[in-house]
């Protein structure tokens, strides 16, 4: 009867997340403009990703989808794939853009309460602190200011909290699928939570299993290999190349640029298939030692993060986002300041005043007996976000989840403490808490917290003044004053439902005006775009590189390079005072040939691919020695 009371009692606090979902959708319908007021923003990137594989799909362009998906980039698939998805069904609108992260914020609040349930292991106990953790998270506004966003903080959010419940329940392949997925949708997101299961699992015997599986590797077989060999040599030689320029080398009549991001996936394939080799052949010990949770994690988390590392740039693309090069130079905040600022951020972004952060953080510190799993997930975050060197108060919705689930099990204790008969009852304060939290008036600093400008001007009336823009088979190039902006990229494609290619030159990284205007001139002479849109707007706030030092460096220098060149015509110019901004669109001028581009002949990809597929091969042979199922 108890259990069936408490299921009843549940029902109310589940269902409080699941409407203010549906809220959150009907709210960015009603209005989808009041989101796109940032040009500069990265949910323009995030979008375009998403558009370019739905238009794909629709389209049935299978090299097209594969090419976007293999594409350099700092930021995994995953999100963009689900995008892809919905607007392959839904249609490419961007009405239909904010679903994917209003799902991942969904998850993140629900699986709080099985994440408890799983910490206790004790329902009663449990369903007290489950509840308690939604309402702290249902109530906090810029984690939905976050998860209706086009970003990747609500589905990252919510797979790190089923990855923590998976361990918890010592569900290993189930953990290894969940954590492939975190992987693929954000890198720092599944760093933190390996880093906490590594941490959380080191007493349960795992040095000594560590220790057995280290000494039954075929070391022999390993060091004989000459694809591992070759690998190793290849991964050291890299690092002497050159960057930028990429170093050129020619093989009689052709011309082969190697670009290091492009020889360090291909030495990581050689390692990867060298290391295959070896495993099939001699280690059968390997896998007794390690366990049924190592060989569901090295089948079904390790091999798909190797083969997907053996894509050129994406190696990269990773040791770029989680290094140290991945920061803002101008930035010089000491600890205090770094305290200070994100105590704001938790305070008064994503909680609503100081009382119930502080209730939040008591609830937390009380709990923190209960999971050493989540002690070592919280601490681990709250020590990467004072380290991180971009102090943005959205990175708190890394750890918040595990934050939200302490102070659920410490709430927990608190009512028990009042009397046995309240804790069955928690569900109800429970409901009452975030029911309160979301009548309580949103703080003013959520919307920076969550990296919102709602004052700035709107995206879609910038957007409007090349809506009429018909892009030919040669696509469509864009300069504008800030650098780029993947805006003009998906308002076209939006527009005609097509994958028309749209061109824009990365400038804030060139180092001065000169190298500016050089790479506009170049750009304008070799494009086999029709058409030309230039974009001339101030800065929304500081941005970073060449425009930190020098504001007008770029408008400077498509002023000079737009007066000398010859190709293109001015049609019309737009002046938009709301938005501080003139747009200008221009054609090719009638008679003028155009260029002829080289075309790349993906060298990398192809010795990749051929890796890959050699190493799927010796997986699916059968082995020399006998040992048990491993895939």
């Amino acid at each position: 009867m108890r259990a069936r009371l408490r299921r009843v009692l549940a029902v109310p606090v589940l269902m409080l997340p699941v409407l203010v979902a549906i809220g959150m959708v009907a709210g960015y319908l009603h209005d989808p403009g009041a989101l796109w007021r940032d040009p500069y923003h990265d949910r323009n990137s995030h979008l375009t990703f998403g558009l370019g594989l739905a238009l794909a799909l629709r389209s049935g362009d299978l090299g097209g989808l594969l090419h976007d998906l293999v594409l350099p980039s700092a930021w995994p698939p995953l999100h963009g794939i689900l995008l892809g998805g919905v607007l392959a069904v839904l249609g490419p609108d961007h009405r239909f853009a904010v679903l994917p992260s209003i799902g991942g914020w969904l998850l993140a609040v629900l699986g709080l309460w099985p994440l408890c349930r799983a910490a206790l292991n004790d329902p009663l106990r449990g369903d007290a602190a489950g509840s308690i953790a939604v309402a702290f998270a249902v109530g906090s506004p810029a984690f939905r200011l976050l998860g209706s966003d086009v970003m990747l903080e609500g589905l990252g959010a919510g797979l790190t909290v089923v990855v923590l419940w998976a361990f918890l329940q010592q569900r290993w392949r189930l953990l290894s699928v969940l954590l492939t997925l975190l992987f693929l949708e954000k890198y720092n997101y599944w760093a933190m939570a390996l880093v906490a299961i590594g941490a959380a699992a080191l007493p349960v015997n795992w040095p000594l299993r560590l220790q057995r599986a280290l000494a039954s590797l075929p070391w022999r077989t390993l060091r004989d290999d000459p694809f591992l060999l070759l690998g190793l040599l290849m991964a050291g030689g890299v690092v002497l190349l050159p960057g930028e320029p990429p170093l050129a080398v020619a093989v009689g009549s052709v011309r082969v640029t190697l670009l290091p991001s492009s020889l360090l996936a291909i030495a990581v394939g050689f390692i990867v298939l060298g290391s295959v080799r070896a495993w099939k052949a001699r280690a059968v010990g390997f896998d007794q030692a390690i366990g049924p949770a190592g060989e569901a994690l090295l089948a079904w988390h390790g091999l798909p993060l190797a083969f997907w590392l053996m894509i050129p740039g994406k190696f990269a693309g990773l040791l770029w986002f989680l290094g140290p090069t991945n920061r803002n130079p101008d930035l010089q905040v000491g600890l205090f300041d770094r305290l200070a600022g994100q105590w704001e951020g938790f305070a008064h972004g994503f909680s609503v005043g100081s009382a119930v952060a502080l209730a939040v953080l008591l609830c937390a510190l009380i709990g923190a007996r209960r999971s050493s799993l989540l002690v070592w997930f919280v601490g681990l975050g709250v020590l990467a976000l004072l380290l991180h060197p971009q102090q943005q108060m959205r990175f708190q919705a890394t750890v918040l989840p595990g934050v939200w689930a302490l102070a659920g099990l410490g709430a927990g204790e608190v009512v028990e403490g009042m009397g046995a008969r309240w804790l069955p009852r928690t569900p109800l304060i429970a409901l009452v808490l975030g029911t309160a939290l979301l009548a309580t008036p949103v703080p003013a600093l959520a919307d920076a917290a969550a990296i919102r400008r709602p004052a700035a001007p709107r995206d879609l009336n910038l957007a409007a003044a090349w809506a009429d823009v018909v892009p030919d088979p040669g696509g469509v190039i864009a300069l504008t004053s800030i650098g780029r902006t993947d805006l003009v990229e998906w308002t076209i494609r939006t527009s005609c439902r097509c994958r028309v290619p749209i061109q824009q030159p990365t400038l804030v990284s060139l180092p001065d005006r000169a190298a500016v205007l050089a790479a506009v001139e170049r750009t304008l002479a070799e494009t086999p775009a029709q058409s030309l849109i230039t974009i001339h707007l101030g800065a929304p706030y500081p941005l970073p590189g060449l425009l930190t030092k020098d504001p007008d460096a770029l408008a400077a220098a498509l002023e000079g390079a737009l007066a000398r060149q010859t190709r293109f015509v001015s049609d019309r110019s737009i002046e938009l005072p709301d938005q501080g901004a003139r747009v200008e669109l221009w054609s090719a001028r009638p008679g003028v040939p155009l260029p002829v581009r080289p075309h790349g002949r993906y060298l990398a990809e192809s010795v990749t691919t051929g890796q890959g597929l050699l190493a799927l091969g010796v997986l699916l042979r059968p082995r020399t020695r006998a040992g048990g199922p491993w895939l």
